[in-house]
C-alpha cells in the first residue's frame, strides 16, 4: 500500500511558557506520518477505526492531563476559582473524527474494505 508522507497540521490552544501568552500549536509531531506509515504496513492499523484507536491513545499519552498543556478559560467576567482548566487531549477528543478524516486524506490512505 503506497501512503503519502506528508507534515500533518491539526492546531490547538495552548500556553507558551517562554512566550508567556496562549498560542496555536500543531498537535503532530514531525514522525508522526512516517509511525502512521509502519503502523499500517506492519498491519497493526488495517481500517479507520485502528487508526482512530491509535490516534487516540498516541495523544492520550502526550496530552492528557499534563500541567504543560493545560489552559484556565472562562469568560472575561469570571473570578479566578470559576475558571475551567481543559487541557490539549479535551480539544482534541471533541474533534476525533474529523482529524482521522483529515489525516486520511492528507496521507492519501487507502483501507482495504474487504469487497
Amino acid at each position: 500500500m503506497k501512503i503519502k508522507t506528508v507534515n500533518l497540521d491539526w492546531r490547538v490552544l495552548n500556553y507558551d511558557w517562554n512566550q508567556h501568552k496562549v498560542i496555536d500549536a500543531n498537535v503532530f509531531y514531525s514522525d508522526t506520518p512516517e509511525r502512521i506509515a509502519k503502523e499500517i504496513r506492519s498491519g497493526r492499523i488495517k481500517s479507520k477505526e485502528d487508526l482512530h484507536f491509535w490516534l487516540n491513545r498516541e495523544f492520550q499519552y502526550h496530552y492528557w492531563s499534563r500541567a504543560e498543556y493545560e489552559i484556565m478559560v472562562g469568560d472575561l467576567g469570571t473570578k479566578l476559582e470559576d475558571l475551567e482548566k481543559i487541557d490539549v487531549y479535551r480539544q482534541l477528543k471533541m474533534n476525533m473524527d474529523r482529524i482521522v478524516d483529515y489525516v486520511i486524506q492528507k496521507m492519501e490512505i487507502k483501507f482495504d474494505t474487504g469487497k
